[in-house]
């Protein structure tokens, strides 16, 4: 059988300690003999790495296999794959419209209404609800049935009815979807949706998703933030 030989040019030659065959310095098995060789040269190669995603809102670098940033968890945008429109199918008629490709979800409805609850309701209530902030600063809310408070992110298009961003929400530990203050059948509630500091009424932490009745005078507490609640 004859034995393979390779090229000066072929990343170099050495010589099988087994059978004294010509191998390649990038093998790791002697071709006419199968043993095991002694070369490491092959741990040498240089490392392809990932190409990173940079984050458009800090420009931090994160790994390719991540969909938000590891700094400041803004969503990460990666290249679309090229679609033939040709070979997309048509949709049936009186399907529901396609959303547009790259036309970001709504993660929160302000209109919402929860399905299948007894107490929901769609009316919109003509009371005037007034919070009162430090300082004086008064945000009176009407005409819905509805308020969600907390903080606005831009990059997805949110914007609370309440905005505590402009009255030192983030250093005073806002969630951007804090509470939802909302009308039901048996009167004003206000509801913790998943903060990560908190909701008090009248010192007394809320329990997370569970509503609590609201009353004029009721003393609020977003993070750090206090708010008087008056009803006009």
């Amino acid at each position: 059988m004859e034995i393979p030989r390779w090229k000066e040019d072929d990343l170099g030659v050495d010589t099988c300690s087994h059978c004294g065959a010509t191998v390649g310095t990038r093998l790791y098995q002697c071709p006419a003999c199968h043993y095991r060789l002694a070369n490491t040269s092959f741990l040498d190669w240089p490392e392809v790495l990932p190409v990173p995603i940079v984050c458009k809102r800090c420009q931090a670098e994160n790994s390719p296999t991540v969909s938000t940033c590891q700094n400041c968890g803004a969503a990460l945008e990666t290249l679309p794959r090229a679609i033939d429109q040709e070979t997309l199918p048509t949709r049936p008629q009186g399907a529901a419209p396609i959303r547009p490709f790259g036309q970001p979800i709504a993660m929160f409805n302000p209109s919402f209404t929860r399905p299948g609850s007894a107490l929901s309701v769609t009316r919109v209530n003509s009371e005037v609800l007034v919070l009162t902030l430090g300082q004086g600063v008064t945000v009176r809310l009407t005409g819905r049935s509805e308020y969600f408070v907390g903080r606005s992110d831009p990059m997805v298009s949110w914007m609370p009815h309440v905005d505590l961003t402009q009255f030192g929400g983030g250093p005073a530990g806002v969630s951007r979807r804090h509470a939802r203050i909302f009308y039901e059948q048996n009167g004003l509630h206000i509801e913790d949706i998943g903060s990560l500091n908190g909701t008090y009424i009248n010192t007394v932490r809320l329990i997370t998703r569970v509503p609590h009745p609201l009353h004029s005078g009721d003393e609020l507490r977003f993070g750090s933030i206090e708010a008087t609640l008056h009803l006009e």
